[in-house]
């Protein structure tokens, strides 16, 4: 499956998104491994903190997935999360 990998501001901190090409339950869960995951609704897309040990884990955990990083897009989400 393809992810789509891409900077994100939640409340003004810095945050990976992960957008999946379609639902997949056990890609959830495998993201939800990764380590404070959040959903957003808004998005349509998971995120999670933006340093090297979660993104470490991402490509680890996600390792039989294709990552695409998209390093230009950045958007802002004022969402609680």
């Amino acid at each position: 499956m393809k992810i789509i990998c891409f900077a994100i501001l939640v409340e003004g901190q810095e945050r990976i998104g992960l957008r999946l090409e379609f639902f997949d339950k056990e890609c959830n869960k495998l993201i939800k491994k990764i380590g404070n995951a959040r959903w957003s609704p808004s998005d349509k897309s998971w995120h999670i903190p933006k340093d090297p040990e979660h993104w470490h884990r991402c490509k680890s955990i996600l390792s039989e997935h294709q990552l695409i990083i998209h390093k230009d897009e950045i958007s802002q989400k004022k969402e609680d999360v």
